[in-house]
């Protein structure tokens, strides 16, 4: 039923919205048990069917939206966090297609080296001189 996107980027002022109807929610009666996808598809739902609806959204509204798609500073700050969670993904081998084939493991060598104490370290006994 859902679709699972593991990173959305959401602009701070947008943030603080969500995290406000996910309050509300929560505090009407009766209290509906509300995440923050619940809260996040809640605000979207109203602003599509405020958008479907005859007039449309105001001009004011609209002025408002293209306005936040303008900023290019904005946009690029969102999709950078974007670009970087999708490359920071890949390099944790998570990518969306799975994980990236393990590299081969080394052999490990079967003569174990002893460590030699630092030149003047008093020695120990070793348990075959008893």
């Amino acid at each position: 039923m859902g679709v699972i996107k593991k990173t959305v980027i959401l602009h701070d002022a947008i943030e603080r919205f969500v995290r406000q109807t996910q309050a509300i929610l929560i505090q009407v009666e009766p209290p509906i048990e509300a995440t923050y996808s619940t809260a996040l598809n809640f605000m979207l739902l109203a602003a599509i069917h405020e958008a479907a609806r005859p007039g449309g959204l105001s001009a004011e509204t609209r002025g408002i939206l293209w306005d936040f798609a303008r900023d290019a500073a904005t946009v690029d700050e969102l999709n950078l966090h974007e670009r970087m969670d999708a490359v920071r993904a890949a390099w944790l081998g998570h990518e969306p297609h799975g994980p990236a084939p393990a590299a081969p493991r080394p052999r490990r060598s079967r003569t174990v080296k002893r460590a030699q104490p630092p030149v003047g370290a008093p020695t120990l006994p070793s348990p075959t001189d008893a």
